[in-house]
């Protein structure tokens, strides 16, 4: 049992994403894509693993209650991707890979965003 995180320590997520009737949809679980998609894009996230400084500033950038309970899921979820996210294998149409970059996660759908964050989720706690 590691107590103490390490900054090289990664997570990797998979996220599966689709199209239907022009919108895009994700997940990070496959089981949730439908059956009449027959191979979703598959995208790997990888995250540094958060320690306690990151959990402090993430849970601080969102609105949580006196219960404990995160009010502003949107800031809590814009805060994970963007303290933690590394890398990622996303490529342009030319099939290069795009930089991991504030501007490009600016411009993720954000279907698969949440479905980034939440695979993280599945997997650590803040």
């Amino acid at each position: 049992m590691e107590l103490i995180v390490r900054r090289k320590d990664r997570i990797k997520v998979k996220v599966y994403a689709w199209e239907e009737e022009g919108k895009v949809n994700a997940s990070n679980l496959k089981v949730e894509v439908p059956d009449n998609i027959a191979e979703p894009k598959e995208i790997m996230f990888e995250f540094r693993k958060p320690g306690y400084a990151d959990s402090r500033d993430i849970m601080g950038s969102a609105q949580v209650n006196n219960e404990g309970d995160i009010e502003d899921i949107p800031g809590f979820q814009d805060a994970a991707i963007r303290i933690l996210l590394e890398d990622w294998d996303i490529t342009d149409d030319d099939g290069e890979k795009l930089e991991c970059t504030p501007a490009n996660v600016n411009g993720l759908a954000p279907p698969v965003a949440r479905a980034a964050v939440a695979g993280l989720l599945a997997v650590v706690s803040l």
